[in-house]
């Protein structure tokens, strides 16, 4: 783990370096358009150890050290869709100007910088390769850890749904819903999309629904997202730091 985080950081001042040399605002088609914003979830605060923390600092970087990265955690009950949702949301209530978003896993580190950290014409998976699985794409409909999309394409397919507590089957329900709006997914090559999955200790339980929210994931995508959010969560607290803002909510209980 010491090697790891000499790694990261080394990882961070090269990247740092690399991205002042970054223009402020991308080339979109015929349009500038300002960074995109990085929503990053997680338990709770103490669920950070070093490692993780450095991992924060790297995507900041990726980000061009801007005010870009919202980190979304509940302290006591962790649902990742449900708080990508709330990311999505809660930054355009700071910022109703954003038209890109990249929803990062805390626990992902890319290790080739040609990994574009910006939205396409399409949704778009990136480190679709991770070391864990040898840099092997581990089945084709893959749609976690890392994904960009805009706005549009965001609330065209209602977000994420919000009622994958615990671990498993999230992604792939969003899978479903972008491959019914959209013909395809885009993704890095092989030795582009890879990246570092850094290990931790998760008290993660396991979904034990998730298959049976699998099975009628299409049928209620236009109920269960953005749609009902609202009824989802209690915003506690917004801290705005630096270089990232910190955001802290209550999930609610949901009857079942």
């Amino acid at each position: 783990m010491k090697y790891l985080g000499r790694f990261i950081k080394n990882l961070v001042l090269k990247i740092n370096k690399e991205c002042n040399r970054l223009p402020n605002t991308y080339n979109y088609g015929y349009q500038e358009i300002s960074p995109p914003r990085l929503i990053c979830p997680y338990l709770n605060e103490s669920y950070l150890n070093d490692d993780l923390t450095d991992s924060l600092n790297l995507m900041v970087s990726l980000n061009k050290g801007g005010q870009y990265l919202n980190g979304l955690y509940d302290q006591n009950r962790f649902n990742r869709a449900n708080l990508l949702n709330i990311g999505f949301y809660e930054s355009l209530k700071i910022n109703p100007k954003i038209d890109c978003f990249i929803f990062h896993d805390v626990d992902i580190i890319p290790l080739n910088l040609d990994q574009i950290y910006i939205c396409t014409n399409q949704p778009k998976h990136l480190c679709s390769y991770l070391d864990k699985f040898r840099f092997v794409l581990i089945y084709p409909t893959l749609f976690g850890g890392v994904v960009t999309i805009n706005r549009d394409q965001f609330e065209l397919v209602n977000g994420y749904s919000n009622l994958y507590d615990g671990w498993g089957g999230e992604d792939d329900d969003f899978f479903k819903r972008v491959q019914k709006k959209f013909d395809y997914i885009q993704r890095y090559s092989s030795t582009v999309a890879r990246c570092l999955m850094i290990p931790h200790d998760s008290d993660q339980q396991l979904n034990e629904e998730r298959v049976d929210l699998l099975r009628k994931a299409i049928s209620r995508s236009n109920i269960d997202g953005l749609s009902n959010l609202n009824q989802t969560y209690t915003l506690e607290a917004i801290e705005f730091n630096q270089f990232y803002t910190k955001i802290k909510v209550k999930l609610r209980n949901r009857q079942k």
